[in-house]
């Protein structure tokens, strides 16, 4: 286990994507118009041996694209 590591995951896949969707999200919601991309992986789907974290960080990824999609829907704003 290296925590380094995981740590750069975390806030790359995890805070990373919030971050960007934090800079945009406003300024689409006031135009009523946007698309938000997020790129995930098949490890957000499906945990494979040996990269636990990595595949946990992607799942987060999905969720919070979900998440959004519903929040945000009749907005104008695509997820």
């Amino acid at each position: 286990c290296n925590l380094d590591e995981w740590e750069r995951m975390v806030d790359v896949n995890c805070k990373g994507v919030m971050n960007s969707i934090g800079a945009v999200l406003p300024g689409m919601l006031a135009r009523k118009k946007g698309h938000i991309i997020n790129i995930s992986s098949n490890a957000g789907r499906k945990t494979f041996p040996g990269l636990t974290v990595y595949s946990a960080t992607k799942y987060f990824v999905e969720s919070l694209t979900q998440g959004l999609r519903l929040e945000i829907v009749g907005s104008g704003v695509k997820v």
